[in-house]
């Protein structure tokens, strides 16, 4: 593949070009040997747009540029996202093989040892990428543009990348959503044991709510909304729990307001409808806090969003310090604290090995002892509002 070919197809005409430049990098983007041709495309594709009114400056933000495309797809401006997106992609190095390892580009640490509990025998190497947020906001616009072809590729080429993103089976369950209720079902039922945020819960329970709405099962249509809003203030949960309470009412129904709590937990649990994190995710979390604080790694940041994330599903500090307790935490001068700051910047790669299934045993028992439950509806403190959150 040469962009010069490409280049002396093109017209003149913007809509004609820009359409024919997405295209080309659908077509050839994520292949490793073409990846610096490609490179040329993207920047043409950003030039047009920048001759027709794109606010951006002469040098690509990648950020910037992720950040607009969510809004274009917030504002249902789809195409125009897809066209940033695209440049993005354009500018990523899709590498799947390296130094003889598999490489995968995961969002955090905890998708790391999810992916490592899975494939315990595996050595790989990975390291954080916007990839996983390029790849979901292009699958949610194919598939809001009814391109449900190109919807399924991006997300074939997705699961590659990172087989344990929770947006990963979010949109795979959305691509089934109209097309097969018992496969869109199945895909939802797989996300819980990848969430671990109330957010991502409360979004799974509106997504599971439609499925129960088309069976006519209103009542638990109605505990998984509530149970939805207890976890988080969305704009979309809200609203669908108007739609549902509008759907009560012209069915003449009242709605079974009534119900505790508690009582919704087991309405849902009934149906084998999980209530609370998985044991495997919670370790997760509680392997990546403790790991955070005997690095000695100075990242306050890292250390509160694995804190806060704990504390989220459990609403008790005590987890927390019986994590802080277990904890091996180094005595470190400032300046090697300084190096290993360095050792960890956020594109390094990184290699993981297999786990030890000995040793992976020992810290599951220990984590048991610490970690007895996770219920989500122990509390029901709202969560923070999702910003665009069932966009993605």
């Amino acid at each position: 593949m040469h962009a010069k070919k490409i280049f002396d197809n093109l017209t003149g005409g913007v809509v004609t070009d820009k359409s024919y430049l997405v295209d080309m990098i659908t077509k050839y983007g994520r292949r490793e040997k073409d990846s610096e041709e490609v490179k040329k495309l993207g920047e043409k594709l950003y030039q047009i747009l920048l001759d027709n009114g794109l606010n951006e400056k002469q040098e690509i933000d990648k950020d910037r540029l992720l950040d607009k495309a969510d809004n274009y797809i917030y504002g249902e401006r789809y195409k125009d996202a897809i066209e940033l997106l695209k440049i993005l992609e354009s500018l990523e190095d899709w590498t799947l093989y390296k130094n003889k390892y598999p490489m995968y580009y995961f969002n955090n640490e905890i998708e790391v040892k999810k992916f490592s509990y899975l494939n315990p025998n595996l050595n790989f190497m990975w390291k954080p990428s916007i990839k996983n947020e390029i790849l979901s906001l292009l699958a949610y616009a194919e598939i809001e543009l009814k391109e449900l072809k190109k919807a399924k590729d991006t997300l074939e080429f997705f699961r590659k990348i990172n087989p344990v993103n929770i947006n990963l089976f979010m949109l795979e369950a959305k691509l089934e959503k109209f097309k097969n209720l018992g496969k869109y079902k199945d895909k939802l039922f797989d996300a819980f044991n990848y969430a671990y945020t109330k957010e991502q819960f409360a979004n799974i329970y509106k997504e599971l709510s439609y499925y129960y709405e088309q069976k006519s099962e209103y009542e638990i249509c109605y505990c998984l909304l509530r149970a939805a809003t207890s976890f988080s203030d969305s704009l979309e949960i809200e609203k669908a729990e108007k739609n549902l309470r509008a759907k009560f009412k012209e069915l003449g129904m009242k709605a079974p307001d009534n119900l505790t709590g508690e009582e919704v937990g087991n309405k849902l649990l009934s149906l084998n409808i999980p209530i609370k994190i998985t044991e495997e995710m919670f370790t997760a979390l509680s392997e990546g806090y403790t790991a955070y604080l005997e690095s000695g790694y100075a990242n306050i940041e890292g250390k509160d969003y694995f804190k806060n994330l704990i504390y989220s599903v459990t609403g008790d500090e005590n987890y927390i310090y019986d994590l802080e307790d277990m904890a091996n935490i180094p005595n470190k001068e400032e300046k090697e604290v300084e190096e290993d700051k360095k050792d960890k910047e956020e594109n390094k790669e990184r290699i993981v090995k297999a786990r030890n299934k000995k040793s992976n045993n020992e810290t599951s028992k220990k984590e048991k002892n610490t970690v007895k439950t996770t219920n989500a509806f122990k509390k029901n403190t709202p969560a923070k509002k999702i910003n665009k959150g069932d966009k993605k």
